[in-house]
């Protein structure tokens, strides 16, 4: 009778350890899932940055090709400075066609 008792209580304590289990798997399983939510959305954020930022710059780069072109004028022997002025304006400068 003491080896259908021990039997008894043993298969009550593997049910028991498997439900603990289970319960430790799901919420493992939770935890990763709110996990791959935030990394999901920080990575969201960080291509709309990515994406201002781009848009930022090839706006800089049009800007800066489109800026006039500034010719040297001079220099200042005293200060080192290059005085600039601007590139002539008018069609002048820009070769006609024949």
């Amino acid at each position: 009778m003491a080896e259908a008792a021990s039997a008894s209580d043993s298969s009550e304590y593997l049910a028991l350890w498997e439900q603990e289990l289970i319960r430790i798997m799901n919420d493992k399983q939770t935890d990763l899932k709110a996990e791959d939510a935030e990394l999901k959305k920080a990575n969201k954020q960080l291509q709309k940055e990515n994406k201002r930022q781009e848009k930022a710059l090839s706006e800089w780069a049009i800007l800066i090709s489109l800026k006039k072109k500034k010719v040297p004028n001079y220099c200042s022997r005293k200060t080192g400075t290059i005085r600039t002025r601007s590139a002539p304006r008018g069609d002048s400068w820009i070769p006609r066609r024949g």
